[in-house]
């Protein structure tokens, strides 16, 4: 049987890398976008499931670093900006907020910002900073039968098997004619292509994968599946950026598995990542798309489109 595209339900071909014993990486003939499946009848050998793990131990003290934090702080600036532009951003739902750097930049910036997350360590580290912070199971309360401005989900959506049915059931949280604001893998970025055929090639002996496909990440979108994802939810993308992983957090992460998975990918992925950061950022490109997107005047899937012009936005990402 096979696999459709989770962004633009096309047809996905079945690649040579599988991982976690029985999920194997396809990419679709139209999009190009990535995506894993669990081969059929196979165990799950993680014992997870469709779920995953990310709030390790060791990713608090990531996104707990000051330079970290205002590292990002910049990005969600560049970003909530160009939003600014499109529609006006009083309020705001982060869906994943994990200990709160996105909503403590945003109230700040005098917004009313309201997170959810599916861990309970990381909505207690939020709350423990005074922020507005839920369990996901609590997003009722959370929303106060309030739609919001704008919908943010930073480094989320990829982790979700299904994103047209999580983005369905969150678009009623945001009024018509709203923001959503995304950062999310680039499946497109050159370096992805370059390790699966160097893994395909050697038959699996040259494995320079890991760093850039594991299990936590079911969907690597590119541009055009992502924009044929929000058309299916009757939604326009307004704007695109790409920009490399925020390097502070990088090196955090590389100083950690350096320490923990003394592999000859890992180390050359560490070695490599500053110039690979810099030539990619000459080139326009990144391993990461941002993205605007605007949610049409009627709520929910295939709503008729919104009266505003979209709009042209200027400006780059660091």
């Amino acid at each position: 049987m096979s696999e459709r595209s989770p962004a633009c339900c096309g047809v996905g071909t079945r690649l040579s890398l599988v991982i976690e014993a029985s999920c194997r990486l396809y990419r679709c003939t139209w999009c190009r976008t990535e995506f894993f499946r669990r081969d059929a009848g196979a165990p799950d050998a993680s014992g997870s499931g469709e779920q995953s793990e990310y709030w390790e131990p060791h990713k608090f003290a990531f996104y707990s670093d000051p330079r970290v934090q205002r590292a990002f702080a910049k990005r969600y600036g560049t970003l909530v900006d160009v939003a600014g532009k499109v529609a006006p951003v009083r309020s705001i739902l982060d869906v994943g907020c994990g200990t709160g750097n996105f909503l403590n930049f945003a109230q700040q910036r005098g917004l009313r910002a309201v997170g959810v997350d599916v861990e309970p360590d990381a909505v207690q580290a939020a709350r423990s900073r005074g922020l507005d912070s839920y369990l996901i199971d609590h997003l009722d309360a959370a929303s106060g039968g309030k739609p919001f401005d704008a919908l943010s989900l930073w480094d989320v959506i990829e982790h979700v098997a299904d994103p047209y049915a999580a983005l369905a059931g969150l678009l009623p949280r945001v009024r018509p004619g709203g923001i959503m604001l995304f950062e999310t893998p680039d499946g497109a970025f050159p370096a992805r292509r370059l390790v699966l055929a160097l893994h395909a090639r050697s038959h699996g002996r040259l494995d320079l994968t890991p760093p850039f496909y594991y299990w936590e990440h079911k969907v690597y979108f590119t541009e055009t599946g992502f924009r044929a994802l929000m058309d299916r939810l009757g939604c326009d993308v307004v704007a695109v950026r790409r920009a490399t992983s925020v390097r502070e957090k990088m090196a955090a992460v590389f100083d950690y598995e350096a320490a923990t998975h003394r592999t000859l990918g890992r180390r050359a992925l560490a070695a490599a990542w500053p110039a690979l950061a810099r030539m990619s950022g000459w080139a326009g490109q990144g391993n990461k798309l941002l993205i605007v997107a605007r949610v049409h005047a009627a709520d929910g899937p295939h709503g008729r489109r919104a009266e505003q012009p979209a709009t042209s936005i200027d400006g780059g990402v660091p």
